[in-house]
């Protein structure tokens, strides 16, 4: 336990130190004006550590994340993570890409209502995960989150069947990412706690993401 404090502790205060070292204001993340219009957002790798009550498992994992801006406070954010015995994800891993993508059919005013409601839902999926970014300085924001919609898969060994059970709970998740600007990329550890709806599933996850940013067009 006192190891993954610790590496929790220099996760977060390195980029922090580090931070003061580049010159760079988070206003310029929302303007650039060639090409096709498009929302502004970030493509992230992942690595944590999947923390988890008995008898499930924690474990370090690996993945990506995706975060799309709805103007210059709020974003939808939404990944996976996986590693031994145990992964997450949530359904806004599709609903980010399909609707940066489809942006463009959007803004030509010509769609049907069929393709309404089917970008209205991919907006659902993506409103999953939730997040608000609070200026702290010129490089860099202090991001509270929620997510609604976080599924798990764990692996349970069971020694009646010598073989391992997997479990799929739903979880709800609130937690904290502190993002550091370094021109375009984003150096943002983060915590959250984690609650299955149903069952006993409950723990705290921790880790970084390391991102480049992509700005809007108008």
């Amino acid at each position: 336990m006192k190891r993954k404090v610790r590496a929790l502790l220099v996760a977060i205060c390195l980029p922090v130190l580090l931070c003061g070292q580049s010159e760079f204001d988070t206003s310029n993340l929302f303007d650039e004006p060639s090409g096709p219009p498009r929302k502004a957002f970030t493509l992230f790798l992942s690595a944590g550590h999947l923390g988890i009550n008995d008898p499930y498992q924690s474990t370090y994992a690996g993945g990506i994340k995706i975060r799309m801006f709805l103007g210059e406070r709020f974003s939808f954010d939404s990944g996976f993570l996986f590693g031994k015995d145990h992964g997450q994800f949530g359904i806004g891993t599709l609903g980010i890409p399909i609707w940066l993508l489809g942006m463009s059919f959007v803004v030509e005013d010509k769609e049907t209502l069929t393709e309404f409601l089917l970008m209205g839902a991919l907006m659902l999926m993506s409103a999953e995960h939730m997040a608000y970014h609070i200026p702290a300085s010129s490089r860099m924001t202090i991001s509270p989150y929620v997510s609604f919609l976080r599924f798990k898969q764990l692996s349970v060994y069971d020694e009646s069947v010598n073989s391992d059970d997997f479990q799929s709970p739903v979880c709800f998740s609130v937690g904290l990412e502190i993002n550091n600007y370094f021109k375009r990329f984003v150096v943002s550890p983060f915590v959250d706690y984690n609650i299955a709806y149903s069952g006993d599933a409950r723990g705290v996850n921790f880790g970084i993401n390391l991102g480049y940013h992509f700005p809007s067009r108008r």
